[in-house]
């Protein structure tokens, strides 16, 4: 077993292409993966399982990534949630405005590989001390 086993992640990303490789992938390196394609579905995960990360997509229908990172980081038991943005957005300035709303990280989709998410997550939740 990994020893990563227990840490759950949820994937807000409304591609079901990207979001079913992102969740084989994770779900390979022994995570526990809950997907949910935009953020009201990701708001419904929420209210019943507190993921140890989220990694997020931006452009979601409805209300986009921006918005539902700033709503969770006013919510008192979502708000230490770690999040990764993972979108194909790269502006200086989008980057900057995920991490003025508390992303921990934002990966462009288009410069990483899947391996290289799941070592990004691994990263996160051991230096939020999440790693269970």
């Amino acid at each position: 077993m990994a020893e990563n086993a227990k840490n759950s992640i949820l994937i807000v990303e409304d591609d079901p292409f990207l979001a079913g490789l992102a969740a084989e992938k994770i779900q390979s390196a022994g995570y526990d993966v809950s997907v949910a394609s935009d953020a009201d579905a990701g708001m419904k995960v929420l209210e019943k399982k507190i993921p140890d990360l989220i990694l997020l997509d931006i452009l979601l229908p409805g209300i986009n990534g921006f918005e539902f990172l700033k709503n969770i980081k006013k919510i008192e038991r979502f708000k230490d949630i770690p999040v990764v943005i993972f979108s194909n957005l790269d502006q200086e300035r989008d980057i900057a405005e995920g991490r003025r709303l508390g992303a921990d990280d934002f990966l462009v989709k288009v410069k990483f590989t899947p391996d290289e998410v799941v070592r990004k997550i691994a990263e996160v939740l051991r230096k939020r001390g999440k790693m269970k």
